[in-house]
């Protein structure tokens, strides 16, 4: 048999692998650049118009080239207003921080030194007619002594008796640990009192406590 046969086909030398390169065109970039460029001359355009407005305003409330009080430029006359806001601001601090350092003082008061101190609970009681004889109101700093303690004194007539009169110093540490005081003056005496308890007006017990508590223990001595 006579014939001829085919050569193969020749595969292709190229690589079906090959990677194609991707040009992203300019006018893409071209594009990015144009929309920021249009958004910062907005935002720019915006801050101008408000700063504009601002200043509008600012001179139709202060005008620039108004004498004030007949002689002060704007400028003078608005140094002059926030030189007098902090020196108000200055005096209302000053005030406060003296006020609490007088209260802080007033609360530090302590007992007098070489008294004798006592230790008992501090109720309160509705002030009025006492066993001294004087009718006293709730608003005054006012106590009444036990009678155990006011017995001792041996005076047939209370109206008479020596603790009419005298100062009592009391003294309290709240929950905080901050101290109190209250001066108190004796116009009574308390039936229901242990020896060493002191019943007070609403106004000096609430010197040293809240109403609420209505018994708590503290620490006096007699002033005079």
């Amino acid at each position: 048999m006579s014939g001829s046969m085919e050569k193969p086909a020749t595969p292709s030398t190229h690589s079906l692998s090959q990677v194609k390169e991707i040009r992203v065109p300019d006018w893409d970039d071209h594009a990015v650049s144009t929309s920021t460029t249009t958004i910062t001359a907005n935002h720019s355009k915006s801050a101008s118009s408000f700063k504009t407005k601002a200043g509008q305003k600012f001179d139709a409330i202060f005008p620039p080239h108004k004498k004030y009080f007949g002689r002060f430029t704007r400028k003078v006359f608005l140094i002059g207003v926030a030189v007098m806001i902090l020196a108000v601001l200055a005096l209302v601090i000053g005030l406060a921080v003296g006020l609490s350092s007088q209260n802080n003082n007033k609360a530090a008061k302590s007992l007098p030194s070489g008294s004798q101190v006592f230790t008992g609970d501090m109720t309160y009681y509705d002030v009025g007619l006492g066993a001294c004889g004087l009718t006293n109101s709730n608003s005054e700093n006012v106590v009444a002594i036990s009678t155990l303690l006011w017995e001792t004194a041996n005076t047939p007539d209370p109206n008479n008796s020596p603790f009419c009169g005298r100062m009592i110093r009391a003294t309290r540490k709240d929950e905080s640990g901050n101290q109190h005081s209250v001066d108190v003056k004796v116009v009574d005496r308390c039936q229901a009192c242990k020896i060493d308890d002191l019943d007070m007006s609403i106004a000096a017990f609430e010197q040293l406590a809240r109403k609420e508590q209505g018994r708590v223990v503290i620490h006096w001595s007699f002033l005079s």
